[in-house]
């Protein structure tokens, strides 16, 4: 995706990866399939538990890094200029697409990816950022199949049973509100 700095001022990222500013992560394909509210902190702190050289490699990858930046001392984002744009990449964490089976996206009807953006200086700075995202682009791989394994697989799903899969790199949040002073 690109992003656009939209404010008079220069941008200054202060996350590890452009992923952080969606605030939550969704996937639907008649059913809700998964579902991470405050995705962009989620994803900071996956962030953080890479290796120095990941999240220097991830630093290039996105945001762009500055001369001083180092395995040590990686914070060392690239501004965005005033006007400027910035081609950024990221990677999403999703139990669905980071697991290690083949989807069949043939028989996952309307298969839809939201991601929600949080406030404007969640990732910045400055208190005056205001950017836009110019052509977001998912970048996948795509298998064919023969239609003699779809129709099999169809045939299977149809006869009312069911394909499952472990996912073991599957995040969970659980929010529990307290009504008692006692529990």
């Amino acid at each position: 995706m690109v992003i656009r700095n939209d404010s008079a001022a220069v941008m200054t990222p202060t996350s590890l990866s452009p992923a952080s500013m969606f605030t939550r992560f969704r996937v639907l394909a008649g059913i809700e399939i998964e579902d991470v509210s405050d995705y962009g902190r989620m994803h900071q702190m996956r962030q953080m538990l890479k290796s120095s050289a990941e999240q220097m490699s991830d630093l290039c990858e996105g945001w762009g890094g500055t001369e001083l930046a180092t395995q040590i001392d990686i914070d060392n984002n690239e501004p965005i200029p005033a006007g400027g744009e910035r081609r950024v990449l990221c990677h999403f964490y999703s139990s669905l697409f980071n697991q290690p089976k083949k989807l069949i996206l043939s028989a996952m009807s309307n298969l839809t990816v939201e991601l929600e953006l949080g406030d404007d200086t969640l990732c910045f700075k400055e208190a005056t950022a205001k950017y836009t995202i110019l052509r977001p682009t998912f970048l996948c791989s795509v298998l064919s199949l023969q239609a003699d394994v779809v129709n099999g697989f169809s045939k299977h799903l149809l006869g009312g049973f069911a394909i499952s899969w472990n996912m073991p790199e599957a995040v969970f949040h659980m929010k529990a509100t307290v009504t008692s002073a006692s529990f």
